[in-house]
């Protein structure tokens, strides 16, 4: 997800405004008229009660994007920069309904997602809630027991496995909270692709390159519409380095812009880089000897997020396996923990 959004929701809303704003400014309907539309139809909240002031301060005499800046937290920078490019080319409408084209082809992106891992966040949350339980209640009776017969269950499960109960249920714990925490925050829709060093979290196993796909898509997508309007390239990759969450993306991307300028090719840039595709430097190279660079890179773009896409359904086919083996492994640990130490115990007697 890009930092143009806090959430998924206002991800959602900075669509339907961009949309609304593109239908109605091609309409030729004037701007003051089409944003206290949007307030009157829009169901309050923050990104309403912005647009009201918005329209104020466009009925005052100043730009929209410069009225944006009042309210940081709604429009990001990036957004407002597009904003400003689009009144500066005289393209605000076309510019505002392709951005709106982008901005739902990242929600189906999230949606997908979302139902990838709904299925092991619950799972993982009652393995979770089971261990807590025996952690808590039942454990401690169970070590009573022992107790009372002279033979701390500590010790009888040491004697098979060199480790106690307790800490095994504890460390069970904490391995399942982790990513428990972790799909959580992003079906809720906090920032959780860019935490930690941003290139390793494109390295994770699986998911590592569902999620270069997804930055891929992105930077291909966002670049052709900025390329469309003219917005020069190398001003263009500044911008999409702004707008890219993951710390390491957008540094790769700066790099990219910084080596434009002294003169090489995008396509050479790219190819020597490790975070794009190999095969889009070969698209985007040819691209730039024809002088189709924006149209390509257009295509490119949906033909990466359609891997995306892909790639989630494959994770959706190869998680469910997946745990259905933590859970059968779960129940054998539970067991083994419990009953062990009942079959040790003529063994400790002797």
């Amino acid at each position: 997800m890009f930092r143009l959004f806090r959430t998924p929701r206002h991800m959602e809303d900075l669509a339907l405004f961009s949309r609304h704003l593109a239908g109605a400014l091609g309409a030729r309907v004037p701007l003051p008229q089409v944003l206290r539309a949007f307030q009157l139809d829009s169901e309050g909240g923050a990104l309403g009660r912005a647009v009201g002031q918005l329209a104020n301060d466009v009925e005052q005499g100043q730009p929209l994007s410069q009225a944006m800046e009042r309210h940081p937290d709604i429009f990001a920078a990036p957004y407002r920069r597009l904003v400003r490019l689009g009144e500066q080319g005289h393209t605000l409408p076309g510019m505002m309904r392709e951005t709106a084209d982008r901005f739902e082809d990242g929600l189906k992106i999230y949606e997908q997602f979302r139902r990838a891992a709904a299925y092991p966040l619950i799972v993982l949350l009652v393995l979770f809630t089971i261990c807590s339980f025996l952690t808590v209640k039942v454990l401690p009776k169970w070590e009573d027991i022992f107790s009372q017969i002279g033979f701390p269950m500590e010790k009888s499960f040491a004697h098979v496995f060199s480790f106690n109960a307790s800490d095994t249920l504890i460390l069970a714990n904490v391995i399942l909270l982790i990513p428990c925490l972790y799909l959580l925050a992003a079906l809720l829709g906090l920032r959780v692709w860019g935490w930690g060093p941003g290139r390793l979290a494109l390295s994770i196993p699986v998911i590592g390159p569902i999620m270069r796909m997804s930055e891929s898509a992105n930077f291909a997508s966002y670049l052709s519409l900025l390329l469309a309007h003219r917005v020069p390239l190398a001003e263009a990759l500044e911008l999409i380095a702004e707008a890219s969450e993951n710390s390491y993306v957008r540094q790769a991307i700066l790099d990219f812009r910084d080596r434009y300028e002294k003169g090489e090719k995008l396509g050479k840039i790219v190819e020597s880089q490790p975070l794009l595709p190999a095969g889009m430097s070969v698209m985007i190279a040819a691209a730039e000897d024809q002088g189709e660079l924006a149209a390509t890179l257009d295509e490119l773009g949906h033909f990466y997020r359609d891997r995306t896409t892909h790639g989630l359904l494959v994770l959706r086919e190869i998680l469910e396996p997946l745990i259905l083996i933590l859970i059968g492994l779960f129940v054998a640990m539970i067991a083994m923990m419990f009953y062990f130490p009942l079959f040790q115990l003529p063994k400790l007697i002797g």
